[in-house]
């Protein structure tokens, strides 16, 4: 909870500094879509102004099993990539995907930069995803519907959390090394990072968060959050940026709505 104060009085205050980093501090110079887009991302999810569906299930190919993957520092946050030979092994499908998307990549914000009825958390994770039929992410972004990215919300616990441990282990390789992949240490199974319940969730057209806010995106944000252990939070998030600025922050403000339709889907 202070922490989460902190992350607020630094957006207010405007603390961004020689020192501090902050993926907002140069907004004015973000492209005209990410200012004028009328799908923009992220937004404030409220439950009571949802429409709310009965949800369809996901299709989660190959979340379960083990890959290699790399870790790097992109110069605004973490990233995790499988290495070459497992590029295109993991895909998502239905549920309110409207085709087979292949996973591309995952990444952290903190704090979060979606909230659940006006409230963030300290991590959020994105799965990003490309559609099949575009062939790449940067073809899917010409498109609507061409990136679909699934999105987690973590709380913090006293208790570690297995997954996040190989990525724990290499992040002292990456802390200042803007773009130079790492090899983690084991493999890893993205459904480890995926909350049990994945029949609740909230669902809207939007765009990605950071430059160059293309509006493609396809969003799906569980309601059950995940857990990250303190200790590896603390660790996960520090990082320097490309301007050797410490990354205390790397998320986006909310967007405004602008008249889409969010949908909520629960059962069980």
């Amino acid at each position: 909870m202070v922490l989460l104060k902190l992350f607020k009085l630094i957006y207010k205050l405007k603390l961004c500094s020689v020192y501090i980093g902050c993926i907002y501090d140069d907004l004015d110079a973000w492209p005209e879509t990410c200012k004028t887009g009328q799908r923009q991302s992220p937004i404030d999810l409220n439950q009571k102004k949802a429409e709310a569906q009965t949800p369809d299930l996901f299709k989660f190919y190959s979340y379960n099993k083990r890959f290699r993957a790399n870790i790097q520092n992109s110069g605004h946050g973490v990233v995790i990539t499988f290495t070459p030979e497992n590029k295109e092994a993991v895909s998502l499908a239905g549920s309110v995907l409207p085709e087979t998307y292949i996973f591309d990549n995952l990444h952290f914000h903190w704090p979060s930069e979606h909230t659940i009825n006006g409230k963030y958390y300290p991590l959020e994770a994105h799965f990003v995803h490309y559609a099949r039929s575009a062939g790449s992410v940067a073809e899917g972004l010409k498109r609507p519907n061409g990136i679909a990215v699934l999105g987690v919300l973590l709380e913090l616990s006293f208790d570690t959390n297995p997954a996040f441990e190989s990525i724990i282990r290499a992040l002292p390789n990456i802390t200042e090394s803007i773009k130079k992949p790492v090899e983690l240490d084991k493999p890893i199974s993205l459904a480890a990072f995926v909350p049990a319940n994945k029949k609740s969730y909230f669902y809207y057209e939007g765009s990605l968060t950071t430059p160059d806010c293309n509006e493609a995106a396809l969003w799906t944000v569980f309601t059950q959050r995940a857990k990250i252990g303190y200790k590896q939070y603390n660790i996960l998030r520090h990082i320097y940026n490309n301007k050797k600025q410490l990354l205390i922050m790397n998320n986006r403000p909310l967007q405004q709505l602008n008249g889409r339709s969010v949908k909520y889907a629960t059962c069980c």
